[in-house]
């Protein structure tokens, strides 16, 4: 147990950096040679997560335990899922009208990831899902979020995974206090139109990370209504379109 959480540390503190510093650069979007550069930086921080994914198989089959997968080895493969729609969720559509289309390549990894993480967790346990670590619920929401914001857009007719990652979330929601109102969301999400207030907009927008819009959700939860998670997010997008516009680039969010 305790070699499988040190290796997560090990990733959260030596791989998963790289994709929180990516995500902090600045890049000039209206440059053509900027844009290229962006997609090539975070292809090869994606590189990075493979290759560390790789080493860990690897050596995963020495830490299993009774034949089974060891619980922090879930949380390992989830992590690198979540990173991986962490990087790069953002760089799906374009940023201001200056990078036309959208980044295909980008939807793929995010949908591969996604499934990753569907694989991981569909035949656990409810009691085993719940054991694992609190750190497992960011995992499931990001890909729930991402499948049914695609799904909206992309007007698929169906959301990928969205049942399965909803039935995950809602098991982490027995015991955790967090995964209950993340939950509560993401019915309501699910519901669309149905559901009587709806939530901030920027829930649908993928340009924002999860952590951008979660003080937003929790005063939507709350009860404090749209209106207040609404201008808790306008305030913080207002602050980082100030800083794009000072330094004539676009700060990449955090995820």
């Amino acid at each position: 147990m305790s070699c499988g959480y040190s290796l997560y540390v090990m990733l959260v503190t030596n791989e998963v950096y790289h994709v929180h510093q990516f995500l902090q650069r600045s890049y000039d979007l209206h440059s053509i040679e900027d844009r290229a550069r962006r997609r090539q930086d975070c292809i090869g921080v994606d590189q990075g997560l493979q290759d560390w994914r790789a080493r860990f198989e690897a050596v995963q089959v020495q830490i299993q335990v009774g034949g089974g997968e060891e619980p922090n080895s879930t949380l390992i493969h989830c992590a690198l899922d979540l990173a991986t729609i962490s990087l790069y969720q953002p760089l799906i559509f374009p940023s201001q009208d200056a990078t036309p289309g959208t980044w295909n390549h980008a939807v793929r990894r995010c949908l591969d990831a996604a499934d990753g993480i569907t694989h991981s967790l569909q035949l656990l346990p409810p009691s085993n899902l719940q054991n694992i670590s609190p750190l497992i619920i960011p995992c499931v929401f990001v890909a729930a979020r991402f499948c049914l914001v695609h799904a909206r857009l992309f007007k698929t007719g169906g959301a990928h995974n969205l049942d399965v990652l909803a039935e995950k979330l809602k098991a982490c929601a027995l015991r955790w206090p967090y995964a209950k109102r993340l939950e509560k969301v993401l019915s309501a999400a699910m519901a669309g139109e149905e559901c009587g207030e709806g939530l901030p907009v920027q829930f649908w927008d993928l340009r924002y990370s999860y952590l951008d819009v979660d003080e937003a959700l929790r005063a939507w939860e709350e009860g404090g209504g749209e209106e207040l998670g609404q201008e808790l997010v306008s305030t913080a997008a207002e602050v980082v379109d100030g800083l794009d516009a000072e330094n004539g680039s676009t700060m990449m969010r955090v995820v």
